[in-house]
């Protein structure tokens, strides 16, 4: 055998191997920390630390662990790596997947590009319900928000900051407590265990009416029935401060203008028309009404009132005179208004809520009720401009700038004054005698 020959051919199939080698060569990105073992996200460096760490990107390269309720546990860092074949890493690149890929799980894979990059830092709002309301405005079984939320298979993290805004009335919930917290993108893919963001109402109330009537039905004794319904719903979600206003007390809420309101009112209408043998016809008309208020933050309240008219008509269509009878706490009283009209008016004058104003320093802040706000608002201004104005302290040196000038100079001991000479000629204006004695 040709040694030379054999020699070449083997320094020809090394050299093939070499570029073979540097051909598969690929770069792997990873992700790492302190205990620089490799993971493929973020999130998976962080539970290396601690299953419940919840993985926080702060740039493309740099994150941060933290424990629930903000707690830093650890940084780590994204980096790539250039890998040959035959690395025995936490990665691996073998030249049998064509082209060279990643090794996981000793399968070959191609690492997706992360279509949560695009999230990082960006800001969302999550609406959570904190509880329902039990009395007083105090919020029970309160659940405070989740740490992440996944929205479109990426999650975001709370940015531990207070609500924007507490409301009530969402998704058909009268008792509900709803407050609207900001998340921040981390730039993770979503897990089976995160909660799924709720997107905030935009705040604007609702308005909602139906109606539908029934066909007339006759019956044996020649009368006939027909009833309609309607109902109408108002919804205004408002806005509340929450929180624990003393050091250990209940967390409760307290209504802002606009303040929460709901209004939810069916109405039932029953006709029972009947000709009588002398061709005259009574007609009688019942009306049932369910009104449910909820205002601020108080219990919500239910109320039906019924109504019955009944008017006679004569055989020659003119009117026979008509009688009502209603019982509820929506009829009139003498003056017009009802029981629930009274109702109402006293709660949104409870609503009105006034801070500050003690002092002159601090102008009042007051809200609710627009007529009583601007009366202590006069009040306010009133009271300040008569102590400002019997101030003798705070206003001396203006008083005793306006008394400077030539004008007010004393012209003592330099010389004659000049005055006028009705006043040397008769300066005495009574006889210097004594007047005679009376008689």
């Amino acid at each position: 055998m040709n040694k030379p020959g054999l020699l070449l051919r083997l320094l020809l199939v090394l050299g093939l191997m070499g570029w073979g080698q540097f051909g598969f060569a690929s770069t792997i990105t990873y992700w790492t920390g302190s205990n620089l073992s490799r993971h493929s996200s973020g999130s998976a460096a962080c539970k290396s630390y601690n299953s419940t760490a919840i993985f926080i990107q702060e740039t493309t390269t740099v994150g941060r662990c933290e424990l629930p309720g903000a707690m830093f546990i650890a940084q780590v860092n994204r980096a790539t790596l250039t890998c040959p074949n035959g690395d025995n890493g936490s990665f691996q690149c073998n030249a049998s997947c064509d082209p060279p890929k990643q090794i996981v799980d000793g399968q070959c894979v191609t690492p997706e590009p992360n279509k949560c990059e695009s999230s990082v830092g960006t800001n969302v709002g999550h609406q959570h319900r904190l509880g329902e309301f039990t009395g007083r405005g105090v919020v029970g079984a309160r659940i405070d928000p989740p740490g992440v939320v996944c929205d479109g298979g990426c999650q975001y993290a709370s940015t531990q900051q207070p609500p924007t805004s507490v409301t009530r009335f969402v998704n058909g919930d009268p008792s509900g407590v709803f407050a609207t917290y900001t998340y921040k993108g981390n730039g993770v893919s979503c897990t089976g265990g995160d909660a799924i963001r709720s997107r905030p109402t935009d705040g604007t109330p609702t308005a909602e009416k139906s109606s539908e009537c029934t066909n007339k039905v006759v019956h044996a004794d020649g009368s006939q029935t027909y009833s309609c319904n309607s109902a109408e719903k108002y919804t205004d979600i408002g806005n509340m401060n929450c929180g624990q206003f003393e050091a250990g007390g209940e967390y409760r809420c307290e209504p802002k203008a606009p303040s929460p309101k709901m209004t939810d009112k069916t109405t039932e209408v029953e006709v029972t028309e009947k000709t009588n043998p002398d061709g005259s016809k009574d007609t009688t008309t019942t009306t049932t009404t369910t009104t449910t208020n909820c205002s601020g933050v108080n219990a919500c309240s239910t109320s039906t009132t019924t109504s019955s008219t009944t008017s006679h008509t004569k055989s020659d269509g003119t009117p026979g005179g008509e009688s009502t009878t209603c019982t509820g706490a929506g009829c009139p009283d003498s003056d017009g208004k009802s029981q629930e009209e009274r109702e109402q008016e006293q709660e949104e004058e409870s609503e009105s809520s006034v801070s500050g104003g003690q002092t002159c320093e601090a102008a009042p802040v007051c809200e609710g009720d627009a007529v009583q706000c601007a009366i202590l608002s006069q009040q306010y201004e009133a009271r300040c401009d008569f102590e400002e104005a019997n101030d003798f302290e705070e206003n001396k040196d203006a008083i005793k700038g306006l008394l400077e000038g030539d004008q007010f100079d004393l012209q003592e001991g330099q010389g004659d004054i000049d005055v006028p000479s009705f006043i040397s000629q008769g300066t005495r204006f009574l006889t210097p005698s004594c007047p005679p004695d009376r008689v």
